[in-house]
């Protein structure tokens, strides 16, 4: 008994799995629009915060005492040395 409904459960499932038919895979044809890219310029801005500092820092002071009056450079300037 056992066997003969081992054997009918085997053939269910041999039946099951082989009898189906495989189904087509079709491949959808797709359109995609096509463009063409803008070309403009731009320009993105960001903001840091920082603290710019020279290599170098010279402080100008008198030899005496007193006020200076006249200042004859500018900032940045270059000064070259006078020989004497």
């Amino acid at each position: 008994m056992k066997r003969n409904v081992m054997c009918l459960a085997l053939s269910a499932l041999l039946y099951v799995t082989g009898c189906t038919s495989k189904k087509e895979e079709k491949e959808e044809v797709v359109t995609y629009a096509v463009t063409a890219p803008l070309k403009i310029d731009t320009s993105f801005t960001k903001e840091y915060v920082s603290q710019i500092k020279s290599v170098r820092n010279i402080e100008i002071r008198g030899q005496e005492k007193g006020y200076l009056q006249n200042i004859y450079v500018d900032e940045g300037q270059h000064v070259h040395a006078q020989c004497h």
